[in-house]
């Protein structure tokens, strides 16, 4: 229970034939950091999903394409879809593949279709090549499921065949549906990656990543991507009168945020080891599995020493960041 989106996890009863992989594949989504809300609304979807399964009689070795859309089409008649629940769905069922579990391995080479076989060959590509993070790596690799799905229905996959039309066409029909600007711009920039990937492998001879359309944004639309510096200077000094351990966490959160520059990521794989005290800095894990050394500022340090020392809890993990 080391990380924020483990609390509480006997609110949910998994029934069904996916019982027995929850636990682990709730592990797996804790330890890429997933947010509490994020946590609970995959944990709850894959609830469904199993209970589904378990009144339409179908075993997790039988699981194809057409049983999750068939449940989402279900769940539609019954509530709103959200707009990440296909993508999760896949999600799941690509993990189960990928784990091996018995009953849940991923075809033959041979009974794959050509976009699946192209899927695991892009996934691949992001993790040795790019070094994507897991979680990156499977939102990419739904929407360009989707995509293809789209585009070649019950037909053979001809990525040499493809054309700008067709992804214009894809991008204005899905795109702005239900979706926010964030949103939209996600699925043109895996498009766009993915495009690169093909073009690398051969498969395609042309440049179709430049042919992937923007999405149109307007300023100040939403919210603002970052607070005025006057508010973040107000931020950190309010935040010195914080003494509670959740308020001596959260003032390192915020200086690392603001001084360092750190992603949320970055802070949330931010390890005991990484912190090098008599040398004054810290090793951040980034991108692209990079490791980049940053100089640790006195009052950076002095709220992590603060945390540690007054408001983390004890625990077994590395992890600076606990749950509290």
């Amino acid at each position: 229970m080391n990380s924020a989106c483990r609390k509480r996890r006997s609110r949910l009863v998994v029934e069904g034939p996916l019982a027995r992989y929850f636990e682990p594949y709730a592990e797996y989504l804790a330890n890429q950091g997933y947010s509490q809300v994020s946590y609970w609304r995959k944990t709850f979807l894959i609830n469904e999903f199993s209970r589904w399964l378990s009144r339409e009689g179908i075993s997790v070795d039988e699981i194809t394409t057409a049983h999750e859309e068939a449940f989402l089409r279900d769940r539609a008649r019954r509530r709103c879809l959200k707009g990440g629940d296909r993508i999760a769905l896949s999600n799941v069922t690509g993990w189960l593949q990928e784990q091996g579990f018995t009953g849940c391995k991923a075809p033959a080479s041979a009974e794959m279709s050509g976009a699946e076989r192209v899927l695991q060959e892009y996934s691949s590509y992001l993790h040795v090549d790019r070094g994507l993070a897991p979680a990156t790596i499977e939102n990419y690799a739904g929407y360009v499921r989707h995509f293809l799905t789209d585009i070649s229905g019950e037909a053979e996959l001809r990525l040499a065949s493809m054309h700008a039309s067709q992804i214009a066409d894809y991008i204005r029909r899905n795109a702005p549906q239900d979706r926010t600007f964030a949103s939209a711009k996600h699925i043109v920039t895996a498009l766009r990656s993915f495009f690169r990937f093909a073009r690398y492998r051969d498969y395609i001879h042309t440049d179709l990543a430049a042919a992937v359309p923007s999405v149109a944004g307007w300023s100040m639309a939403s919210i603002p991507r970052a607070m005025p510096a006057d508010c973040v200077r107000r931020l950190l000094d309010e935040s010195k009168t914080w003494c509670s351990p959740a308020g001596l966490r959260d003032r390192a959160i915020l200086l690392l945020l603001a001084r360092l520059g750190l992603r949320a990521r970055e802070i949330v794989c931010l390890e005991l080891g990484d912190i090098d005290w008599p040398e004054g800095c810290l090793s951040v894990h980034g991108k692209g599995r990079q490791e980049r050394p940053l100089p640790l500022p006195h009052d950076v340090g002095q709220a992590i020493a603060a945390y540690l020392e007054h408001g983390r809890p004890k625990s077994i993990c590395r992890r600076v960041r606990t749950a509290l």
